[in-house]
């Protein structure tokens, strides 16, 4: 999950790609990485209760669904949405 997020939020907010710099992606309304996980760690409180089996692969996608919805909630629906989904999925 630690790699999914991290990924995903240097290459919004730094346009940071593998240690190499690209074009940040454009955000719709300005958000810090810290409102990125503040907002996916609420989301997975719902989706986690203490009945969870983590280990289940219907939960660890729907983790993975989760932080993708959650860090990409700032962009226009348009290339920058498309563009961080084809990040996400190179992962």
């Amino acid at each position: 999950m630690a790699k999914y997020v991290q990924g995903c939020i240097d290459y919004v907010l730094e346009g940071l790609i593998d240690n190499e710099l690209t074009k940040p992606l454009l955000q719709t309304i300005p958000l810090t990485n810290l409102n990125m996980v503040t907002q996916l760690c609420n989301m997975l409180e719902v989706i986690l209760t203490e009945d969870t089996d983590i280990r289940n692969p219907q939960v660890t996608a729907s983790c993975v669904l989760a932080s993708l919805f959650k860090i990409d909630i700032c962009l226009p629906l348009s290339w920058c949405l498309y563009s961080l989904e084809l990040f996400f999925y190179s992962m």
